[in-house]
């Protein structure tokens, strides 16, 4: 099956939609705090013992300007969070459509044959429906 124009563009919301539930699962299901901030004044050690210490914070967390609250944990209600965790999982989810032909046939098909699969769970529904 060729890919068309229409399912990159849906990959689009559903790749934000993914991008939104990583913001929420990292903010969320984090028991360690992401930064310690053991040595105040000092950046960039304390982004070497970040990174050292946290299984969470990384490089692109400081280049991204990732933000987190005063204990050190990711901050939720950050638009700042919520873009950057957008924008990375659609740029690496069509990254992965555009390199991986295999993957890619295998979204055109599940994207094929959803419709199908909704109007035969409908019918089912309708036809199996009992009001009392």
């Amino acid at each position: 099956m060729e890919a068309t124009v229409w399912h990159y563009l849906l990959a689009l919301p559903l790749l934000l939609l993914l991008g939104c539930l990583v913001h929420c699962a990292r903010a969320w299901f984090n028991i360690f705090p992401d930064r310690y901030n053991l040595i105040p004044d000092r950046p960039w050690l304390n982004h070497k013992l970040d990174d050292l210490l946290s299984a969470n914070y990384g490089f692109w967390d400081m280049v991204v300007a990732t933000e987190y609250d005063e204990e050190g944990f990711y901050e939720f209600f950050s638009r700042r969070n919520w873009r950057n965790m957008c924008i990375w999982t659609v740029a690496i989810g069509y990254a992965m459509l555009f390199g991986y032909p295999d993957l890619e046939s295998g979204y055109v098909s599940i994207v094929n044959q959803t419709p199908a699969w909704l109007w035969e769970l409908l019918k089912y529904r309708i036809e199996n429906l009992r009001l009392l």
